[in-house]
């Protein structure tokens, strides 16, 4: 996270990081690809475990950086679990129901660990 420490000392600023998410399954709750086209080059694979293991190493990295010069993290559209009339606009589609931090069911997924674990130590 090197990024991270570099920006941080250049401008003398605290970092939030803003929008992380990955999918969680390759496909909505419709069956059709999200907002997310693939998870990019990372090794999880767009499956639960794989989800909550990215943010176990992202969270890693970012409370390694000195001086703990990133402040945080935000979760872009944790809840939007599949629901009528849930999307973008009303009645449009949700191209996020794969990225959430709950299954389509809106049972919690395996990723909520990784939170109390940066939090706590997994206590």
């Amino acid at each position: 996270m090197r990024f991270f420490d570099t920006i941080s000392r250049e401008f003398n600023k605290k970092i939030m990081v803003m929008e992380t998410g990955i999918n969680w399954n390759p496909v909505t709750h419709e069956g059709v690809e999200g907002q997310l086209h693939d998870n990019g080059p990372v090794p999880y694979g767009e499956r639960p475990a794989g989800q909550r293991d990215f943010l176990y190493e992202l969270f890693a990295a970012l409370k390694s950086v000195p001086d703990g010069a990133v402040i945080g993290d935000l979760y872009w559209d944790p809840v939007m679990i599949p629901a009528p009339g849930v999307g973008w606009e009303v009645g449009e589609p949700n191209f996020v129901s794969n990225t959430t931090l709950f299954d389509f069911s809106g049972k919690a997924l395996p990723a909520l660990k990784a939170y109390r674990y940066n939090v706590d130590g997994g206590r």
